[in-house]
């Protein structure tokens, strides 16, 4: 004989609303839908507040920049040059601080996905007779975009900074471009709050515009700003001799990073949803034991009916 179909016997225990029994019976399944959201809110991790991803974000360089140098002169006089890509900046300078720079610059996409990977940034400053160099600053703005789990158009500047103890003709850093968030930004819509210059050349009337302490005033009330992160300290080049410039050659990577931002509404919920599914399914496993007990040991009177008798009301003795 081949078996071809197999039902399974069933036996049924039942009794009249608000039993002992049925009190029992509904007690259980309240236990069951409740207990688990509240195992699972105890656990401060059910709603989903804020969530992590990596993107590699799309940073385009604006050729705006500024670049401040600071030293002496052989004479002791201490110097400060400056200059700008921006014409209402170096119209702030005194003549004598300001000294007109030369920029190149360029961008590389490693593996052609339409992402820039890396961007280099020479600036050449012309030096007079016995000025000598010790520390160098560079303000370079660029126009970021995120795209992925959130949808953001930034502006931003990158600052780099770093001083040496020698005079020296030039400075070679390499650095990594990050995205810094105060407070994570939300997922359900784009966000466009801070995709207007840092320092819009419309705006620089007075010297106090371009102090750096309240340019990076400014720049830190921003929730989204940009970080150079060194892996490796910059490398100062002395001075041997004469020179009759100085370079500041910079070199920013785009890595791939975190970007820690607020879930919408349907993740929180399917976050939830999943949690509470996964303890009342655990929950429902193991006390369906305990519930089957009682009923076939009759530790609560019901009748019984099964499939292969008719029903009867099993006594306790």
């Amino acid at each position: 004989m081949v078996e071809l179909w197999s039902e399974p016997l069933s036996k049924r225990y039942s009794n009249s609303r608000f039993s002992l029994a049925w009190i029992f019976w509904l007690g259980f399944y309240i236990m069951i839908l409740i207990v688990p959201l509240f195992v699972g809110y105890a656990s401060h991790g059910f709603w989903l507040k804020q969530d992590v991803y990596r993107e590699q974000p799309k940073h385009t360089f604006q050729h705006r920049l500024v670049v401040m140098l600071e030293g002496s002169t052989t004479a002791g006089a201490p110097l400060y040059l400056a200059w700008s890509t921006m014409p209402q900046y170096n119209a702030l300078l005194a003549p004598s601080q300001l000294r007109v720079s030369q920029v190149a610059s360029s961008t590389t996409d490693k593996n052609y996905d339409g992402i820039t990977d890396s961007f280099s940034i020479n600036i050449t400053t012309p030096l007079n007779a016995g000025e000598q160099i010790y520390q160098a600053t560079a303000w370079t703005f660029f126009s970021s975009e995120l795209d992925d789990q959130i949808h953001l158009n930034m502006q931003g500047m990158a600052v780099f900074s770093s001083s040496t103890p020698l005079p020296s003709w030039r400075v070679v850093a390499r650095s990594d471009l990050y995205i810094d968030f105060t407070v994570p930004v939300p997922s359900d819509k784009r966000r466009t709050a801070y995709n207007t210059p840092v320092l819009p050349g419309s705006t620089l009337t007075q010297i106090q515009d371009i102090l750096p302490d309240n340019v990076y005033q400014q720049v830190l009330m921003r929730n989204e700003t940009l970080r150079l992160s060194s892996r490796v300290p910059p490398v100062w080049s002395p001075v041997y001799g004469t020179v009759a410039s100085f370079t500041t050659s910079l070199s920013f990577s785009v890595p791939v990073q975190e970007i820690l931002y607020q879930p919408g509404v349907a993740q929180t919920l399917k976050f939830a949803w999943v949690q509470y599914l996964a303890l009342l399914l655990l929950l429902y496993f193991f006390t369906s034991f305990v519930v089957t007990f009682i009923f076939r040991y009759q530790i609560v009177d019901t009748y019984v009916a099964s499939d292969t008798r008719p029903p009867q009301k099993v006594h306790q003795f």
